[in-house]
């Protein structure tokens, strides 16, 4: 009769025992990772508690963030055109059929508070001086006109491009912003080469070419002066446009021959635009500059305007006008600061 053999099964159990636990671990931990990882991208961030966050623009332009530059050409996928077709070397061609209508639009960039240059780069064939030949304009919010120009036909020379800036400084994000070109009908041949987005100045030195002078003189420095005398507006420019926001106009003149005690100011500083027809108020520059220098030293001073812009203001001045007192101004700079 064979022998049954007893088959052992205590050491057996064991293994199996201690390998079901390294599995259950290994499961458990494989569930916590999928759980972080898929928590980490699911669940929003709750926002910051602070007072009136600002919000932070979408960069939906690649490669712009306000501080380089945002290069389109007429031909650029990001436009739009109602009229006319691609030309030559990435342009894009409105002929004398096509009527009125926009050439180009778009692209509808976030650009962030800044100082900025925006460029048109621009052709007309069969020109009149008198004749307008297209409006460039920048707008915001899918339509919102900030500031547009007028360009006729003494502002080309016939068949060359040219470059028209429109010069603006912002206090708030602008949103989805556009770069336009419209065309009336008028029988011209415009072609558009390109669009480019730059920073923009907010410092002007007193003798900038974007700054015009009724009196005084330049000097080797690059300041402008009253030199020998004579009333009027020392400075006035540069011509730009201010979107809404809050700013601080700084001018910085040296001053020396002081005045009498007899003078009330020696200055008057403030800010118009629509071409000098409006203006905020400004303020006196008066006796009071020589505290702290009961010497009367010659110095640099600063003297600071602070203006609240409600609704874009076009054609933007920073005046100095000077009464023709027995003191030299001499202008340095003129800053420009958003607050």
């Amino acid at each position: 009769m064979a022998k049954k053999h007893k088959i052992k099964t205590k050491g057996l159990k064991k293994t199996l025992l201690k390998n079901k636990w390294q599995v259950i671990i290994v499961v458990l931990l494989a569930a916590i990772i999928l759980y972080m990882i898929v928590g980490e991208n699911s669940v929003q961030k709750p926002a910051d508690s602070g007072a009136n966050p600002s919000p932070q623009p979408d960069d939906s332009s690649p490669g712009f963030n306000g501080t380089r530059n945002l290069y389109l050409t007429g031909n650029d996928p990001s436009l739009n055109h109602e009229i006319g077709a691609e030309g030559a070397g990435k342009t894009w061609i409105s002929t004398a059929s096509d009527g009125e209508g926009y050439m180009i639009t778009g692209p509808f960039v976030n650009i962030p508070p800044g100082a900025y240059k925006i460029s048109f780069d621009i052709m007309a064939e069969g020109l009149l001086n008198d004749t307008m030949v297209c409006t460039i304009e920048f707008s915001s919010d899918r339509g919102k006109t900030i500031t547009r120009t007028d360009l006729y036909g003494k502002d080309f020379k016939e068949g060359q491009f040219k470059t028209f800036p429109i010069n603006i400084i912002t206090g708030k994000i602008i949103w989805d912003a556009e770069f336009k070109v419209f065309r009336p009908d008028n029988g011209i041949n415009i072609t558009v080469r390109k669009i480019i987005l730059t920073p923009g100045a907010t410092t002007w030195n007193g003798n900038s070419q974007a700054l015009t002078h009724d009196i005084g003189v330049a000097t080797s420095e690059g300041f402008w002066t009253s030199g020998s005398g004579g009333e009027g507006y020392l400075i006035r420019g540069p011509h730009i446009t201010l979107a809404p926001g809050v700013y601080e106009v700084s001018y910085t003149f040296l001053i020396e021959e002081f005045p009498t005690d007899e003078q009330k100011y020696i200055a008057d500083i403030d800010v118009s635009y629509d071409g000098g027809q409006n203006y905020l108020p400004g303020k006196l520059v008066g006796l009071d500059w020589t505290s702290g220098n009961p010497n009367r030293i010659p110095m640099l001073k600063s003297f600071i305007n602070r203006i609240y812009v409600e609704n874009t203001m076009n054609d933007v001045e920073f005046r100095l006008y000077y009464p023709n007192s027995s003191v030299k101004v001499t202008l340095k700079d003129i800053n420009v600061f958003i607050k």
